[in-house]
């Protein structure tokens, strides 16, 4: 993770909770810029919510998530699972088994 990802997951992290509350459940940071420290590499964050949110506050979080991107010139790969969808793949897809071994909590 390079020194200014932290800052940028905390915004992130409060810009939901901002909006949505106690939303988030937890947020993961994962793929090649966590884990190989490439500057030029996209934030690829993995979004855990407490229960299956609806299509229009799905599409309002991502376009959240754009803008802060946009904003602060970052390419910004939003993924969002309830806890029950996460925990049911978490022990055989292979794209969930990955952000689990290899990303980190925010």
């Amino acid at each position: 993770m390079l020194s200014g990802d932290k800052k940028h997951l905390d915004n992130i992290k409060n810009l939901i909770k901002e909006k949505y509350g106690d939303l988030i459940l937890s947020l993961y940071f994962y793929g090649s810029r966590a884990t190989s420290n490439k500057v030029d590499a996209d934030f690829d964050i993995l979004l855990i919510t407490d229960n299956k949110i609806d299509w229009k506050t799905e599409y309002e979080l991502s376009r959240l998530i754009i803008n802060y991107g946009i904003f602060n010139d970052l390419v910004i790969d939003l993924q969002i699972l309830s806890s029950s969808e996460f925990e049911r793949g978490i022990n055989y897809h292979p794209y969930l088994i990955n952000v689990k071994n290899t990303g980190v909590i925010c």
